[in-house]
């Protein structure tokens, strides 16, 4: 068992009783809005027993993050997060939206272990299947995702990035048309570009994975979920960003 972090871990990590990770993970709400209680019980029944989760809200910005416009207002408030995470006792940090606002700048800034919510998930689709597709908003934000896979490396996993049409902040108003044009366009990129993996790019479907799942058959992957589990893999690991690919900022 490995008991102490070797130089350049975070030093906030901890071992919990009978060698468990007693780990903290500061998850990151980088849209201006009402704290989202259900969005917190649905990842506490993921976590692990002893990973502890806190939900905080960015203090200013946007109301909703649907282009590179939108990131760029919301990434002070991002980052000013991400660099208190190490001294407020966080071992890890995940931003809790679909198009990973400011994640290479979090990296750089944070003494903690840093993970981009769309970039697990891809890896994750990556690991079950062989061409995965992305379920984004609008067709304004297909743009961006199209960027991320690029910058990625993955653009030949990517069997397509197809729009639901539905603003994020609409998506919660109607759930069974919600799951209705989920359904429309997941078979769509499972019939028409053969994908078996799909992907969904906005943490405001998150209670709309697992049932989607059901009904067409393949895995569907929930991006806020996958942050936590990889946050909570990588602290098992005891891994942090690569200071050779990211070296601190400050």
């Amino acid at each position: 068992m490995l008991r102490q972090p070797w130089p350049g871990f975070p030093r906030t990590f901890r071992i919990g009783k009978q060698g468990m990770n007693d780990s903290k993970i500061k998850l990151i709400m980088p849209v201006v809005s009402d704290s989202d209680q259900a969005l917190i019980e649905y990842l506490n029944e993921i976590k692990e027993p002893n990973t502890q989760l806190a939900l905080v809200t960015v203090k200013g910005g946007v109301e909703s993050i649907e282009s590179y416009y939108d990131a760029s207002i919301a990434t002070p408030y991002i980052l000013k997060e991400v660099e208190s995470a190490g001294e407020e006792g966080f071992d890890a940090v995940t931003i809790l939206c679909g198009t990973d606002p400011a994640l290479n700048a979090a990296k750089e800034v944070a003494d903690v272990l840093v993970v981009g919510i769309l970039e697990a998930a891809i890896h994750t689709a990556c690991v079950l299947g062989r061409k995965f597709s992305l379920l984004t908003v609008l067709p304004r934000t297909v743009g961006n995702k199209h960027d991320k896979i690029g910058e990625m490396g993955l653009i030949g996993r990517c069997a397509s990035i197809v729009p639901l049409g539905v603003p994020v902040l609409e998506l919660h108003k109607n759930r069974d048309r919600l799951i209705q044009v989920l359904i429309e366009k997941a078979s769509l990129a499972v019939e028409r570009d053969q994908a078996d993996t799909i992907v969904l790019t906005c943490v405001g479907m998150f209670d709309v994975a697992g049932e989607l799942s059901q009904r067409i058959g393949i895995p569907v992957l929930e991006p806020a979920a996958c942050g936590v589990k990889w946050c909570e893999m990588l602290l098992r690991m005891r891994h942090l960003q690569s200071r050779k690919a990211f070296p601190l900022a400050r």
